[in-house]
C-alpha cells in the first residue's frame, strides 16, 4: 500500500486526539473520551476499506450504495432534525447516536459515477453518447446535490458537485457539456443560497463585514506567532473561537503549533492529495482511477474549505476538518474511504487482469 498516504492520515488522526485534548481538558475528559472511542470505530472502517478488494463496489454493489445513499438523504429531509438551521441529523433506532446521511453521499455519489463510467470504458465499443456519458450520470448527481441542498448543506452540495466534475471531465466528457453540468450545479448552489435564510445571511454577513466567529478565529490565528503557544497554551480558541472542535479547529491548530507548525499540517493534506492523484493516474483499472480521484479530492476540499473559513476567505459553511475535527458520522466516512484508496493503491502498475485475480482471491478469502 501507498506509504506516504497512510502516513499522512495516521498523522492527521493523531493530531486530532491532540485538539481535542487541547480544546476540552478544561472540561473534564467526557470529550476527549467521546473522540477517542469514534477514533476507534474510525480505525476499523479505515482497516475494512484497506481490505475489501476495491472492484467488489464496482458491480452491483454501487448501485446498493446508491440508493442507500439517497434513502438517507431523503429520510432526513422527512424524519430528520434541525440543529442551528441545517436539517442534517437522521436518528436511527438501532444505533446509539445519530448520523449525518451527507457524510455518506459525498463518497456515494463518486463511488457510483467511478462504476457508471468504467463499466461504459469496459465494453467492446465504448459507449459515448450523450444518454451514457452525460444525460444518465448528470440526473444520478442532481438526484444527490438537491437533497442535500435541501437539507441547508451549502458547502457539502458545492464539494460534492466540484468532486463529481473531477469523475466527469477523468471520464472524457466533452468541455461544453462539463460547462453545462458545472452550471446547472452552480445554479442549483444559487437558488439554495437565496432561498435558505441562514445561508443568505452568512453571504451577506461575509460580504459586508467580518462576523464575529471568523474573527475570534483570525485572533487566534494570530496568537500562534511563529512557533505557537502548545498545549494547554490556546486560550483564544478554547474560550472566544465558537465550535472549535469541529468547524474552527484549525484555528486551534495554529494557536498551538503557530505558522511553522501550520503549514505542516497543511502540508499533511497536500501529501494526501499528491499521493491519491497519483494512485489515480498509475491505476490500471478505470474504476480504481475515477474513483481514487473522487476520494482525494473530496477529502482535500472540505480541508480547504474548512481552512478557507477559519482564516476569513470564505462564508461560514461549518464544514469539519477531515480525520481531525470531533465528529462520528465524518470520521468513519472519511477513514474508509482512506482505506478504499489504500486499497486502491495496491493495484497500480500491475495487469488488470492480475488486479481482477487479486480481487476476486481476497473475497474467497
Amino acid at each position: 500500500m501507498d506509504a506516504p498516504l497512510l502516513t499522512s492520515v495516521v498523522t492527521l488522526v493523531l493530531l486530532g486526539l491532540v485538539v481535542a485534548y487541547a480544546t476540552t481538558y478544561h472540561q473534564g475528559w467526557g470529550h476527549l473520551q467521546q473522540h477517542g472511542m469514534r477514533v476507534g470505530f474510525g480505525i476499523v472502517a479505515l482497516l475494512a476499506g484497506m481490505l475489501i478488494p476495491h472492484r467488489w463496489y464496482a458491480g452491483r454493489v454501487r448501485w446498493l450504495v446508491l440508493v442507500l445513499g439517497l434513502g438517507l438523504l431523503v429520510a432526513t429531509l422527512v424524519l430528520g432534525k434541525s440543529v442551528k438551521g441545517a436539517e442534517r441529523w437522521l436518528d436511527l433506532p438501532f444505533l446509539p447516536f445519530p448520523i449525518q446521511p451527507s457524510e455518506i453521499a459525498k463518497f456515494a455519489l463518486p463511488l457510483w459515477l467511478a462504476g457508471h463510467f468504467a463499466a461504459l470504458e469496459e465494453q467492446r465499443e465504448p459507449d459515448r453518447s450523450f444518454r451514457a456519458s452525460v444525460l444518465i450520470p448528470g440526473v444520478v448527481m442532481f438526484t444527490f446535490l438537491v437533497p442535500t441542498m435541501l437539507q441547508r448543506a451549502i458547502g457539502t452540495t458545492t464539494i460534492m458537485a466540484a468532486s463529481a466534475m473531477v469523475i466527469f471531465m477523468l471520464a472524457g466528457v466533452r468541455a461544453r457539456y462539463l460547462l453545462l453540468l458545472a452550471g446547472s450545479a452552480l445554479a442549483v448552489v444559487g437558488l439554495g443560497i437565496i432561498a435558505f435564510p441562514h445561508g443568505w445571511s452568512r453571504l451577506v454577513g461575509f460580504l459586508t463585514g467580518r462576523p464575529w466567529q471568523q474573527e475570534q478565529s483570525r485572533i487566534a490565528i494570530a496568537r500562534g506567532r511563529f512557533w505557537g503557544t502548545w498545549l494547554s497554551g490556546s486560550k483564544q480558541a478554547v474560550y472566544f473561537v465558537p465550535e472549535v472542535r469541529t468547524d474552527f479547529a484549525v484555528a486551534a491548530i495554529c494557536e498551538e503549533f503557530g505558522f511553522l507548525g501550520s503549514c505542516g499540517v497543511f502540508g499533511l493534506y497536500g501529501l494526501f492529495l499528491w499521493r491519491g492523484m497519483r494512485i489515480s493516474r498509475r491505476s490500471t483499472g478505470n474504476f480504481g482511477k475515477y474513483f481514487s480521484a473522487g476520494i482525494a479530492v473530496t477529502i482535500v476540499l472540505y480541508a480547504m474549505v474548512h481552512i478557507g473559513v477559519a482564516v476569513g476567505l470564505l462564508p461560514t459553511t461549518g464544514q469539519p476538518l477531515p480525520f481531525v475535527s470531533y465528529g462520528g458520522t465524518a470520521m468513519l466516512a472519511n477513514l474508509f474511504a482512506a482505506g478504499v484508496l489504500l486499497n486502491i493503491s495496491r493495484f497500480t502498475g500491475v495487469d488488470e487482469g492480475v488486479a481482477r485475480r487479486r480481487s476476486v482471491a481476497a473475497i474467497h478469502a
